[in-house]
């Protein structure tokens, strides 16, 4: 579970060095998809939405690898209509992987009948959702406003990262059930 936030966090956060040239990301959303790859293998079997975001961890590495490296290399420009959908791709797979990732996080409470809060984590993802596409559509001048959605996705992985230790200590085999794994 813990490669499972890792990888929500390199998907999520997006730190940028900004070049004359180019920007380089400071964490890569493809290393983000390949944690999230390795860390789902134990909760999909409960939850079908974690399969499906299992599933697609991998092309999604590969997609975000391919165009982080070409923007490294300089094959890709750090401005224009290329570049504004490329970006616009990746903030949607990001949202969409945290989606699953909430969703994923519901089914399990009804899977094995335990609260762990997912009502208050999909609330969390639909305020860092509306508040990603307002500031996506604001224009440069008004930066600071950008910070909100870091905010917001800071608020939204500490309940991941919440509603992940409770799974850990209320799941089937765990200490709450009576018996120590």
């Amino acid at each position: 579970m813990d490669s499972i936030l890792a990888g929500l966090c390199f998907i999520l956060l997006d730190f940028t060095l900004i070049f004359p040239t180019r920007t380089v990301a400071l964490i890569p959303d493809f290393i983000g998809y390949l944690l999230l790859y390795r860390g789902l293998k134990e909760l999909m079997e409960k939850a079908p939405a974690l399969a499906r975001l299992h599933r697609w961890s991998c092309p999604l590495a590969v997609g975000t690898g391919t165009s982080w490296l070409l923007f490294i290399l300089g094959v890709l420009p750090s401005s224009g209509t290329a570049v504004l959908l490329l970006r616009s791709a990746a903030a949607i797979a990001a949202l969409w992987g945290a989606w699953q990732t909430a969703t994923g996080i519901r089914q399990m409470e009804e899977s094995y009948h335990i609260e762990l809060e997912a009502v208050r984590l999909r609330r969390a993802w639909w305020w860092m959702a509306g508040t990603v596409v307002v500031v996506f559509l604001l224009p440069e001048r008004m930066w600071i406003l950008r910070l909100i959605p870091v905010a917001l996705t800071l608020r939204f992985l500490r309940l991941a990262a919440h509603s992940f230790r409770f799974y850990r200590a209320r799941r089937p085999g765990g200490e709450s059930f009576g018996y120590k794994p």
